[in-house]
């Protein structure tokens, strides 16, 4: 009897240890995902001052601005989509 009570205390601390493992790995990947995301959406950001300001004073650089906002925006789209695909391949593991 205190076999399986002792068995049973490993098997419920290993649990909790595997939890918090997963976890861990679950916020760490939010964070990457949150970089990865950041990245785009600045130069989105810069290139819509930019545009502004090029418009304002009329620049000739607003295809250029135009440029890295519709690729900014198709690299984000992407990543989220590489996230979604994952996300589908994990679950289909299970």
């Amino acid at each position: 009897m205190k076999i399986k009570g002792r068995f049973m205390d490993k098997t419920a601390s290993e649990s909790e240890r595997l939890t918090k493992k997963s976890e861990e790995k679950y916020y760490k990947t939010i964070e990457e995902i949150a970089h990865e995301l950041r990245n785009p959406l600045n130069i989105m950001r810069t290139s819509v001052y930019l545009l502004k300001k090029a418009v304002k004073e009329s620049i000739g650089d607003v295809d250029k601005y135009i440029y890295q906002l519709e690729d900014s925006i198709r690299r984000s789209d992407n990543i989220i989509t590489n996230i979604l695909n994952k996300d589908i391949l994990i679950k289909h593991k299970d």
